[in-house]
């Protein structure tokens, strides 16, 4: 993808006992100042099994729509179904940023990916600014002695998993659309069990 063809912020929702978690809340208010700043959407999306509840959890979290979608396939976390899943999605909605919580699954889906993109992944994101030459991600280095700022200015989507505690949820949320979708993931997509 590349810079002209993207647009609005994409959060994936991860989900812990049927709620969502909450860094995912926090990188919804990451992508919510951004989108404000950009003048563009938030999509929030959810993967699992009985995730009616949690979708409308997440729609009154700040997003302008939440895609939910709710397959067995989806009950347990899968590295390559929700990667694959996920990936197929970012396709079809062509977003400038995806926002992953800093979780261990997190820390594993955001890399693959931005290898399936042929893109950069900023990690364990504690702010993000935009400024006149896009968004600035603030990161820690040397076991959080030093921070620096990083961006990703030529590939797209931007990818970057946001620090746990980091950023505040969004204060007075207005309520999202919550859109119910169907994925296929390929068999040969998994390659782990």
């Amino acid at each position: 993808m590349n810079k002209t063809e993207t647009k609005n912020i994409l959060v994936y929702v991860e989900l812990a006992d049927g709620a969502p978690v909450k860094v995912s809340a926090e990188s919804l208010a990451a992508g919510r100042t951004l989108a404000t700043a950009k003048g563009e959407a938030v999509i929030d999306v959810l993967l699992g099994e009985g995730i009616g509840e949690a979708a409308a959890a997440a729609a009154t979290l700040g997003a302008d729509t939440v895609i939910a979608v709710d397959d067995p396939a989806f009950a347990t976390f899968n590295l390559d179904a929700t990667a694959d899943a996920l990936g197929q999605i970012i396709e079809a909605k062509k977003p400038d940023v995806v926002f992953i919580g800093g979780t261990q699954d997190g820390k594993d889906l955001a890399p693959k990916l931005a290898s399936r993109f042929k893109t950069d992944c900023a990690s364990d994101v504690m702010a993000a600014a935009l400024r006149d030459d896009g968004i600035i991600f603030t990161t820690p280095l040397y076991g959080g002695t030093i921070l620096t700022d990083v961006s990703i200015p030529k590939s797209r989507p931007q990818i970057a998993t946001i620090r746990s505690g980091a950023f505040k949820k969004v204060e007075e949320p207005t309520a999202g659309t919550v859109l119910s979708e169907s994925i296929t993931v390929a068999d040969d997509a998994i390659r782990t069990q």
